[in-house]
């Protein structure tokens, strides 16, 4: 399981900006911050992570799926706790239904007066 980690990890870093972050929560659970992307910009990239980590887990014979929560957040009113809490969530759902897909969740924002 080791190895598994570590080429993700490389494979997910090797496909960002170097403003970008990948982080391992634990077990195979990772984070990628990617700071001004916004919802537009997100899928585009998580589509280019999830080919490329699918080509070499395919290419080392690894029976992986991808559970993915996508959190893109609206500065100035969201925390780094709101954003992994929330993408956490979405992640545990897809899990849940399908153990082999994308949700994504827009969070934060200046309030609208109305």
């Amino acid at each position: 399981m080791g190895k598994r980690r570590f080429v993700k990890k490389k494979v997910m870093q090797n496909n960002i900006r170097s403003t970008d972050l990948v982080a391992r929560l634990g077990g195979d659970e990772f984070v990628v911050a990617l700071p001004e992307t916004g919802a537009e910009e997100a899928p585009v990239v998580v589509a280019k992570l999830r080919e490329s980590l699918g080509e070499i887990m395919a290419a080392e014979e690894w029976p992986v799926t991808f559970s993915v929560g996508v959190v893109t957040c609206v500065w100035p009113n969201c925390s780094w706790h709101e954003i992994l809490g929330r993408a956490d969530a979405i992640m545990y759902k897809v899990k849940a239904e399908t153990k082999d897909g994308i949700l994504y969740e827009t969070v934060g924002g200046i309030p609208q007066e109305g």
